[in-house]
């Protein structure tokens, strides 16, 4: 929607004016502040009342103007008016707005550049921020056409973020239907409907509606089922947005992580008629997990997987590296600014560092972007074995 400026939308002669009084003069200053004012600008109590007498017919004194001003100063309102006094009793008013416009620009260029909200989401809550500064500089805000990004026309991730953060709060699991996509590159997912019929629902990524297909299965299959977690983290990766979350299984509890936008139809387990609880199940036996806070270090998990591709069977290794110090930038901006780094005793130009890592092709793939006398995984033999295993798979298609 486009912004219009106060003295545009009132220029229609035959839309009855709004009643001269107090009230009415007050609201419309107020409105004339919101959309015609910035902080680094002075607000000149001769424009305002030119600007009312354009818009309402409103005859009101320049002196009037500024009483009103004086008034909507006051501690116990909190308008965001300032006043500085100079020159004697001559008084200057800016408008201090709640965000500042550096600050709005952040969050909008966030919201632009997020891959896990849908265009007309995105949109919506770029309107929302252009908001809260003035007509002339929203223009200045990022658009979506600023970024090009692939968006998943998950209309439910915002209220996807709000059922995970109560259930965390509450420390109660949640279940959802995890969807995939097809080969003619449509989302979709199964859902139960009984105990041999499960439904099908999928839709294009170009924002089409949902299609469904109602089929006959197998009455031992889990195809339809949905996913029960316990959540405890969302995490900001590249762009998206990704749940943390425990799967209890015979061995333990697996920590591993979905994303958001791909998660339909979740709710929070209040009372679970099975014989599990409905409370959260705490990974004791994880490595991630944190005794003192009693919960999962998030930091812990993020720097051990790699392009937020967790390992399938939920494996994590300590693995030794040896590395060039001149590429100590890459291991940090990789796993923080916590690595210990331990002197090569062998050559002085590199050093030794360990690091949990989830062993998997994503791994494989980031090692793989440097030789040898750069990054090189010395430890433990096992991994070392299938990253050549994997090198070897790849360089076999090519010969």
């Amino acid at each position: 929607m486009k912004n219009i400026h106060l003295h545009e939308k009132n220029q229609d002669t035959l839309t009855p004016k709004p009643e001269d009084t107090t009230v009415n003069r007050i609201l419309a200053i107020i409105k004339y502040l919101n959309e015609e004012t910035d902080p680094d600008t002075h607000i000149v109590p001769q424009r305002i009342a030119d600007e009312l007498k354009f818009c309402y017919g409103w005859n009101i004194t320049r002196k009037t103007i500024a009483e009103y001003l004086k008034q909507m100063c006051s501690q116990d309102f909190n308008f965001g008016l300032e006043c500085d006094s100079y020159k004697g009793n001559i008084k200057k008013y800016t408008y201090k707005r709640t965000f500042s416009f550096e600050q709005l620009s952040l969050l909008s260029d966030i919201i632009c550049s997020s891959m896990f909200l849908d265009d007309d989401t995105a949109e919506e809550l770029l309107e929302n921020i252009r908001s809260l500064t003035s007509i002339d500089r929203s223009y200045e805000l990022a658009g979506t056409n600023h970024y090009i990004r692939p968006r998943v026309p998950n209309k439910d991730s915002m209220h996807n973020i709000r059922i995970i953060h109560e259930a965390i709060n509450r420390g109660l699991k949640i279940k959802y239907y995890y969807a995939g996509i097809n080969k003619k590159k449509q989302l979709y997912y199964h859902k139960r409907t009984s105990s041999s019929t499960v439904l099908y629902k999928c839709f294009p990524y170009d924002n089409g509606a949902f299609t469904e297909k109602e089929y006959p299965i197998e009455k031992n299959s889990t195809l339809g089922k949905p996913v029960t977690v316990s959540p405890y983290k969302l995490l900001w990766d590249n762009s998206r947005c990704y749940l943390v979350c425990g799967l209890e299984e015979e061995s333990g509890v697996k920590v591993f992580n979905c994303r958001v936008d791909r998660m339909f139809e979740i709710q929070i387990i209040h009372n679970s008629s099975l014989k599990k609880s409905a409370k959260i199940d705490k990974p004791r036996g994880s490595i991630f997990y944190d005794p003192v806070s009693e919960s999962v270090d998030a930091q812990k998990y993020l720097h051990s997987v790699f392009k937020m591709y967790p390992s399938k069977d939920g494996r994590v290794i300590k693995a030794k590296f040896r590395v060039k110090n001149y590429f100590i930038k890459v291991i940090v901006e990789r796993f923080g600014f916590e690595v210990e780094q331990i002197p090569d005793k062998d050559d002085s130009d590199y050093f030794i560092f360990e690091a949990l890592v989830q062993p998997t092709k994503t791994f494989f793939g980031w090692l793989a972007c440097y030789k040898t006398h750069e990054v090189k995984l010395i430890e433990p033999p096992e991994l070392v074995k299938e990253y050549r295993d994997y090198l070897s798979d790849i360089l076999d298609g090519y010969e």
